[in-house]
């Protein structure tokens, strides 16, 4: 007989992959959808394992192939850490098949284990993509052993335990703290977003101190032994000492049998919190406000996404990366030291390419900045209240296309107007730089609410499923990095012209939203809805 977690686990993982869904429906669409989701992913997968062997080849070049598997280990690892602070609690907490999971002949223990074990075997999954394609590197360049081998397989297997055990522990207390006070959802986003903040300032504040031209064995060595020092002991147990590999074994399965000990008495108790309805408050007599269709959609979606800690931080993570790195700019002032590197070696002409290459990469990060690519399978259950709305299909879309602007457009335009003054920039580049946030927020959010309406999901069992699970969001985000891979170096190689290419983005950008805007007109929210132009009032007859 199978152990009780095993078994939930393995039921987790069908719902999560939708597999059961796949298996059992006849529905055409479905299959469809699921073999158009299995390609985008390969083109993922591809990409990943393309950058995992041109980083392993760095290595090769300088003969610092000893550093690559403890530089992959904690790259992966960080990583893992990163995106399981992103979903918080949402592991353990925020199931909506919590009752009925609750009310089968398990213990407290076994849910705890079987949800973490369905996040490990995901995360063992990107971790897995992330150390076999270098680490074949590895061994074609002849730097590993038969005993590297066991090492380096050792290593992998028990690498996420670690980073998923401290982000959950993380999130527990998150959620624990946030269980006390009355609008308990929005006090847990705020502390995860703080947490999510320090961690990264912390990260960044430990590698600082890296040589401005560091080898990929002095990079390896700052990112091992500063900032992931686990990765530490794979480097020492590389280097013969096989204790170290036990030791990192160890501390990782520790970490994990910890949290599932520490959280299971407490997990009834922080579930019930976290669902109840705050109480206790006076009833306050106020004047009713009259607000549009549109804006009252609006506020109805703004309240969704900071109602979700998952969503939230998924969606406005580019943000936190804009705000980190505008202020890390105004402090150590890094584009001055690169113009003083070109003008030094005779290179001025690149100097406008700071400029250039700078914005292309805030529309990197605005690009990851998508609350409406879930927005519309956020609705779940509750989707017949947005189908039956006596509103056209437009006026909902682009009520969820406006939530991703108020968040990208403030933080990319403070860090353009950071990068142009200290770049003492012309007047043109001033305009193009600040225009194309703008025309790029409004088409990525316009295009991700029109690929969550055709691509929508609402049998999700936990939001993280909904946020991460993303066709939509898996286009716009690979699909975004190809189109600005290649804007951002013909903006660089144009130099002084970079602002031809900006000005043709951001018309393409407009030309797209009016588009996507022609297109929400036609739109249907469910099959065999009515037309838009049912809604409107009829012309009065003139004949009586």
């Amino acid at each position: 007989m199978k152990a009780k977690w095993l078994l939930l686990t393995k039921v987790q993982m069908k719902g999560l992959l939708g597999l059961n869904k796949l298996r059992k429906t006849d529905d055409r669409r479905v299959k469809n959808r699921a073999v158009g989701a299995a390609v985008l992913l390969s083109f993922a997968v591809a990409a990943i394992i393309l950058y995992d062997i041109l980083a392993a080849f760095l290595f090769v070049m300088q003969d610092a192939e000893e550093a690559l598997p403890p530089f992959m280990l904690a790259i992966a690892s960080f990583i893992v850490l990163i995106f399981s602070l992103i979903r918080g609690s949402s592991i353990l907490f925020s199931a909506k098949d919590h009752d009925f999971v609750m009310s089968l002949p398990v213990t407290k223990r076994t849910v705890i284990v079987s949800r973490l074990a369905c996040s490990y075997f995901v995360n063992l999954a990107f971790t897995l993509l992330v150390m076999l394609p270098s680490c074949a590197v590895f061994f074609i360049a002849g730097a590993g052993s038969f005993y590297d081998f066991f090492v380096i397989l050792a290593a992998t297997l028990f690498a996420p335990l670690l980073p998923l055990a401290a982000a959950t522990a993380v999130g527990t207390l998150v959620a624990a703290a946030a269980s006390r006070f009355r609008h308990k959802n929005f006090a847990q986003s705020l502390l995860n977003i703080v947490f999510f903040v320090v961690i990264l300032i912390a990260s960044f504040a430990l590698s600082y101190g890296m040589q401005s031209e560091p080898d990929m064995a002095s990079v390896s060595q700052v990112l091992a032994g500063k900032i992931y020092p686990p990765a530490q002991l794979i480097a020492l147990a590389l280097g013969g000492q096989a204790w170290a590999v036990f030791a990192f074994a160890a501390v990782c399965a520790a970490a994990f049998a910890l949290l599932v000990a520490i959280a299971a008495p407490f997990y009834e108790k922080i579930v019930s919190r976290l669902a109840a309805k705050s109480g206790g408050v006076a009833f306050k007599e106020k004047q009713i406000r009259k607000s549009s269709a549109f804006g009252t959609l609006f506020k109805k979606e703004l309240k969704r996404l900071t109602a979700s800690p998952a969503y939230l931080l998924n969606s406005i993570v580019g943000v936190l990366f804009l705000l980190i790195a505008a202020v890390a700019f105004l402090i150590f002032d890094p584009v001055s030291t690169l113009a003083e590197a070109l003008r030094s070696s005779g290179l001025e002409r690149f100097l406008p390419s700071l400029v250039y290459g700078g914005g292309g990469l805030t529309l990197m990060f605005v690009g990851m900045i998508l609350p409406s690519a879930a927005s519309v399978s956020m609705e779940g259950k509750s989707c017949w209240i947005m189908c039956s709305l006596p509103l056209p299909a437009r006026t909902v879309l682009l009520a969820k296309s406006a939530t991703g602007p108020v968040f990208s457009v403030p933080a990319a335009l403070f860090f353009n107007v950071v990068l142009l003054v200290q770049t003492a920039a012309s007047p043109l580049q001033w305009i193009v730089l600040l225009l194309s946030p703008v025309a790029y927020a409004a088409l990525v959010s316009m295009a991700g609410a029109g690929l969550n309406y055709k691509f929508p999901r609402y049998d999700w069992t936990n939001e993280t499923a909904a946020v991460k699970n993303s066709v939509p969001a898996l286009i716009l985000s690979f699909g975004g990095l190809a189109v600005e891979g290649v804007f951002i170096a013909a903006a660089i190689f144009l130099t002084r012209l970079g602002f031809i290419v900006y000005i043709f983005f951001i018309l393409i950008s407009i030309l797209g939203c009016v588009l996507l805007w022609r297109a929400f007109g036609k739109a249907r929210l469910f099959d065999g809805s009515p037309s838009p132009a049912v809604y409107r009032m009829p012309a009065p007859s003139r004949r009586f």
